[in-house]
């Protein structure tokens, strides 16, 4: 019985978070956006860089930067920069990605850092 509860309790501590793109559908995904997406439904973009995706840290924790609207504004303008829908989760917000490849360098967001979208 001490190894069982040992095990649940050190599976507990050791589990993840529910990923943002899972394989259950909660990342309504489609092949264009809903029409009309509602006016007030923030637009979060995820960047990606030839292979990297920008990420951010809060303390222990790893998660996708998202940039709102207005970082994501002079790359979305760029003819060279591909915008594409990737979905919205229960309607809270419309996500895209912003692939930023065409560019020399990639930009700097802050204090977000690009790493490896697979290792």
């Amino acid at each position: 019985r001490l190894l069982l509860a040992f095990c649940a309790h050190n599976a507990r501590v050791h589990s993840f978070e529910v990923p943002f793109f899972d394989t259950q559908g909660a990342l309504r995904r489609g092949a264009a956006p809903p029409a009309p997406l509602p006016g007030n439904l923030p637009n979060l973009y995820v960047p990606v860089y030839k292979g990297d995706v920008l990420v951010e840290f809060e303390g222990d924790r790893v998660d996708a930067a998202f940039l709102p609207q207005d970082a994501a504004a002079p790359f979305t303008s760029d003819d060279r920069c591909v915008v594409a829908w990737l979905g919205s989760v229960d309607g809270a917000a419309a996500y895209w990605l912003l692939e930023l490849s065409h560019l020399d360098e990639p930009p700097a967001f802050g204090d977000n850092v690009w790493t490896e979208l697979r290792s």
